[in-house]
């Protein structure tokens, strides 16, 4: 039985009333509150293990696997996963962490050997020898001199698609090869790593193989952000989800599936719905998000400046998936209007995650208390370093810092305990060396908010030009590169993104005479990677002495607006309180 049958099952045994479905909706009574008898609880199923449930009642809601380990339904992935990646006492223990004989490997060329004096296994590739060093240390894998990346195992994987009429199933590494086709699994991959497929290697692929094909990539941030790629490179693929933990590859499905490997697989690629979903499809997600059903994770969230409502569109809604950006020079209160925003989202009880250099979590706690009146960082952070030469005993003509006034002291605490009431959390990132490890933090940490009940519907990153990814190539303008993971990384995890980005410091000096924001940014990131695109430009006005003075006045131009119109709107700063609203003025 499936995890959806299974639950079905267990919530018919825990109620005596019935459970009606809908397409693939199912209403009814509460399975998780004995004393529930109205039919408040919905569950939408998308696929024997996939779906999401709310209980209308309680307000509680999650996923069909958190549902099933209330319900006390056994998981597929109940035992996790082995972790591969470690030492080996050779071919024979490599082979079974993958769940097979090592015949099965010898059978594909690959034999124990030694190499660069460390033990490692061989095997054979069109472009040459690649050894996987099996004494834990790195680099785990190590190819001949001048290798190139290929194709492995493509020519078998059509042979075996062909005969048996079945889908051609790309994954990642040799290892997960040499499994699948040992299960019956048509599988192919590219060498020397989990990437999109390069040109020359895409076209080996269409010129060897017309028919459909299904992408079973590693179950963790860069396996789906990959199928993402590749599936954008391969009109009408299918994505499969294999349900694993961050672990799990297709020869760890192929371990828990058994001899029933194939026939799973290919059930769940023909589960996933094609890009051109049929009419009657469309209709029923339609109304059942217009009944209030549809529990899927995400929903739209306003933009909380009402002022940017007259404009429509994505400047008035922000749907799930999409991308925001928000551009301003340097020291142009960018930073302050993302708070802003995040605050209000946070106070009607929205979870998010904020990414950000300068600004540790308690930093910006203290910015937040700040902004709703209490006392300033600097304040904070004066009165930190009295109260530590306080306790060290430093002679009172000796001590640095300034203590808090009382009245500010005060009134600083009630803040912080007004703000710890707010129904929504924020959780705090800083800077990674590299982008991808980060996503796969940042989604680690989503999926366990969620699984415990927690709403998290929007992402903040500032700002766009410390986004290092690890990936790109020096052909690739590295921000627009960044700015296409953290699409691809809202889209998976159905959150609103948000992200600030800042233009160079002589069009910040520009900027202050009223130049073009737009203009400058072109070099940084394309309005077209955006559903929103907004500039914030501050008015600059002479002092008695004739030098450009900021103001608290600034101007938001709209430039992209997706479904929406474009224009510019007025707003007001209150910078000693870090904040931004809507604001007219003659």
């Amino acid at each position: 039985m499936t995890t959806a049958d299974k639950v079905l099952e267990a919530w018919r045994l825990r109620t005596n009333k019935p459970i009606r479905q809908r397409g693939d909706y199912w209403r009814g009574p509460s399975p998780l509150r004995g004393d529930s008898d109205s039919t408040g609880f919905v569950l939408h199923i998308r696929d024997d293990e996939h779906g999401a449930w709310k209980d209308f009642v309680s307000g509680r809601s999650g996923s069909l696997y958190t549902l099933a380990r209330e319900l006390g339904v056994d998981l597929p992935t109940a035992s996790p996963t082995a972790d591969t990646k470690r030492g080996y006492d050779g071919l024979a223990d490599y082979a079974q962490a993958h769940g097979v004989s090592a015949d099965v490997f010898e059978a594909a060329g690959w034999q124990d050997t030694t190499h660069m004096n460390r033990s490692a296994i061989s095997f054979p590739t069109a472009n040459g020898r690649r050894y996987r060093f099996t004494d834990g240390n790195s680099p785990a894998y190590i190819n001949e001199p001048g290798y190139t990346p290929c194709w492995y195992g493509l020519k078998r994987a059509v042979d075996m698609a062909t005969k048996d009429s079945l889908p051609l199933v790309l994954c990642n590494g040799e290892a997960s090869t040499v499994v699948a086709q040992h299960y019956g699994i048509p599988a192919c991959a590219i060498t020397s790593g989990e990437k999109r497929l390069p040109d020359s290697l895409l076209a080996e692929l269409t010129t060897a193989w017309a028919g459909d094909v299904l992408l079973a990539y590693d179950c963790d941030d860069t396996g789906r952000r990959v199928a993402g790629e590749v599936q954008a490179q391969l009109e009408g693929s299918k994505v499969i989800d294999l349900a694993m933990d961050n672990h799990g590859d297709l020869a760890d499905f192929c371990r828990l599936w058994g001899k029933d490997a194939l026939g799973e697989l290919m059930r769940r690629g023909r589960k996933v719905k094609a890009a051109a979903v049929v009419v009657e499809e469309q209709a029923d997600d339609y109304m059942a998000l217009l009944d209030g059903t549809d529990t899927i994770q995400g929903k739209p969230l306003l933009v909380p400046f009402v002022s940017w409502h007259t404009l429509k569109g994505f400047a008035h809604i922000i749907n799930p998936g999409k991308l925001a950006a928000i551009v301003a020079a340097s020291g142009g209160g960018k930073s302050s209007m993302l708070e802003t925003i995040a605050d209000k989202y946070i106070q009607q009880g929205e979870g998010g995650i904020w990414y950000g250099p300068e600004w540790t979590a308690a930093e910006m706690f203290a910015r937040r208390v700040q902004r709703y009146g209490g006392a300033t960082l600097t304040q904070v952070e004066l009165h930190k370093l009295f109260i530590r030469d306080l306790v060290a005993n430093v002679p009172d003509d000796k001590v640095t810092g300034e203590v808090l006034k009382p009245d500010v002291l005060a009134e600083s605490k009630r803040i912080a305990r007004t703000i710890q009431q707010w129904p929504g959390r924020m959780e705090y990132y800083q800077a990674q060396h590299h982008l991808e490890p980060l996503l796969e933090t940042m989604g680690r940490g989503i999926e366990k908010r969620r699984e415990s009940g927690e709403a998290v519907t929007f992402a903040v990153f500032d700002y766009a030009q410390i986004l290092q990814p690890q990936e790109a190539s020096k052909s690739d303008n590295v921000y627009e590169f960044a700015i296409g993971l953290i699409k691809q990384f809202v889209q998976d995890y159905y959150l609103v993104g948000i992200v600030g980005s800042q233009i160079t410091k002589s069009a910040s000096d520009e900027s202050k005479s009223g130049g073009d924001i737009e203009a400058h940014n072109a070099q940084w990131l394309r309005e077209d990677k955006f559903n929103l695109f907004v500039t914030l430009r501050l008015e600059y006005g002479d002092d008695v002495y004739g030098k450009k003075v900021r103001t608290n006045r600034g101007v938001i131009n709209v430039a992209k607006n997706s479904t929406g119109l474009t224009g510019t709107r007025k707003m007001i700063a209150d910078f000693s309180r870090l904040t931004w609203k809507d604001e007219s003025w003659q």
